[in-house]
């Protein structure tokens, strides 16, 4: 039988009931609003197996039983809410709840009670306003939150975003990845992008640079200005032109070098203009931050959405202006970028080999040399692969010879400071380098 008790109702099917106005109930066993309170289901829609639509303006659909035969309802309960598949509930204002569970003895289905929220996949919950929560057994408890995976939770933090599996949220406003141990795991965080901008890994990071060459040329870099406003091309020695922060060119008689213009580094920094920033610093360059009051947010009628809170935020510069217009030092040609650490190519004047060491010539490229970078190997004709560890003082007063160094350790000997053995050897590195 069908009961269509509600004004300008319809039912039809078997043992359906529409009960709130305007409504429509059909398939099997099926139910609009309520038969006691006339106010719910109004304008609503169940349609499938089991399934009832109490909201205004609600639709149900699917239904039936799980895997086993177990009954697998589905309820829409929030005013233009939308609940759909096996065992789901949206209970929240203009909710949408999908998908299901194959043994919802074990799992629950979906729920999404958070208002325009959407709770997808198995056993899945999506609580926050605006919250979204797929995949199996996520929680997306958070304003505006999302958790997606296996086991993960946004940990009741507004704007967090976590995938992967078996982990929870520890900041608003960030992203994580987990792979943790259990469902839930507070150490499951591999990867953290905090809404501070720092990053955290759980492991190594590795990339890949395109060089044609054979180790890999990968360096880390930091960006100088040239003391001329010109650019300074890839591959040469760079020095300090005299007092000044600026740079140039490093010639034979330089006691010091920065490093390698870079033309392919793996982590380049100090690319953005200090004046284009927006945060305001310490002197020591450490953030400021300050308390803020984010007030509430309300609806059309005045409904409070979300609370009013207070954030911990940096502070940002009174003057900065965010239709302002600043050129990276990427786009400024006379910002160049040095390889300070890591394996760099540089150009040689054809003199360097492996094994050997070289350093600048008047032009800015490697010369063979006792002291200096590591020639890893030679890559090109005027060209040569080096390791570079550290900016690199040279001496640039008396260079001793071969044969003072054998004097001064043929007198060690004499003195009996060293053995007839050790000078043999140390002799015999003097005469092979």
């Amino acid at each position: 039988s069908t009961t269509a008790s509600g004004f300008t109702s319809h039912a039809e099917g078997q043992s359906t009931n529409a009960f709130g106005e305007n409504s429509h109930a059909e398939g099997f066993q099926t139910t609009t609003g309520d038969a006691v309170d006339p106010t719910q289901g109004l304008n609503a829609h169940a349609e499938g197996e089991g399934n009832t639509a109490t909201g205004r303006a609600s639709h149900v659909e699917g239904g039936g039983v799980d895997t086993l035969g177990n009954p697998a309802p589905n309820l829409s309960s929030g005013s233009s809410s939308h609940a759909e598949g096996v065992g789901t509930t949206a209970s929240g204002f203009a909710s949408h709840a999908e998908g299901g569970a194959s043994l919802i003895s074990v799992f629950p289905g979906p729920v999404a009670s958070g208002d325009f929220s959407h709770a997808e996949g198995s056993a899945t919950t999506a609580s926050g306003f605006f919250s979204h929560a797929e995949g199996v057994r996520t929680v997306a408890d958070g304003t505006f939150s999302h958790a997606s995976g296996s086991g993960t939770s946004t940990g009741g933090f507004e704007g967090a975003f976590i995938i992967g599996s078996n982990g929870i949220a520890s900041a608003p406003n960030s992203l994580f990845v987990a792979n943790g141990a259990a469902a839930f795991d507070p150490a499951g965080r591999v990867i953290s992008l905090l809404n501070t901008g720092d990053a955290c890994f759980e492991g190594d990071v590795t990339a890949n640079t395109l060089t044609p060459v054979s180790p890999n040329a990968c360096d880390y870099a930091e960006m100088f200005e040239s003391s001329n406003g010109q650019s300074i091309d890839v591959g040469y020695f760079v020095t300090f032109d005299g007092e000044s922060n600026k740079i140039r060119k490093a010639r034979a008689n330089d006691d010091f070098v920065i490093g390698i213009t870079s033309s392919n580094p793996l982590i380049l920094a100090d690319t953005q203009d200090p004046e284009c920033g927006k945060f305001l610093v310490d002197e020591w360059n450490r953030p400021l931050y300050e308390e803020v009051t984010v007030p509430a947010v309300k609806d059309k009628k005045g409904n409070i959405l979300i609370e009013k809170r207070t954030e911990t935020k940096k502070k940002i510069k009174p003057n900065w202006n965010p239709e302002q217009t600043c050129k990276s030092r990427l786009e400024k040609p006379e910002w160049v970028a040095v390889g300070m650490v890591g394996k760099l190519l540089v150009r040689d004047d054809g003199t360097c080999h492996p094994g050997s060491y070289c350093r600048p010539n008047d032009e800015g490229i490697a010369t063979n040399s006792t002291q200096g970078y590591r020639v890893i190997e030679r890559t090109g004709d005027n060209q040569i692969l080096v390791l570079v560890n550290s900016t690199l003082q040279f001496t640039t007063g008396h260079q001793i010879t071969t044969v003072e160094q054998l004097e001064k350790l043929d007198l060690l000997r004499e003195k009996g400071t060293i053995t007839e053995e050790e000078f043999q050897i140390e002799k015999h590195k003097l005469l092979r380098s």
